[in-house]
């Protein structure tokens, strides 16, 4: 529900799970949706492309992933940089318990 054409969640939901990890004020909320925006049409352009193959197509979205966790640690306090840390090191330990 809310997803974009590649099947991941929608900027918003993104923000809404940035949010309650990080305890995000308003503007920050909106800076991080503006991110995700931002960065949308390219994952999307990326998951669309047929000629890439399974290893280019996650170097290209490791890209993009990269590129939005820098602007976003860029927007956050000490604190909540340590704790994005944290829900990153999470989510990639998650990611590989389900492709293990």
């Amino acid at each position: 529900m809310g997803h974009g054409t590649s099947g991941v969640p929608s900027p918003t939901e993104h923000a809404a799970k940035l949010t309650e990890a990080l305890s995000l004020t308003p503007e920050q909320v909106r800076q991080v949706e503006a991110i995700f925006t931002e960065s949308q049409p390219r994952a999307d352009a990326v998951y669309r492309d047929t000629a890439l193959s399974d290893t280019e197509r996650a170097e290209r979205l490791a890209e993009i992933r990269g590129d939005n966790e820098a602007k976003i640690r860029a927007l956050l306090s000490p604190d909540q940089q340590e704790r994005f840390t944290a829900h990153l090191e999470r989510l990639r330990a998650e990611c590989e318990a389900v492709t293990a």
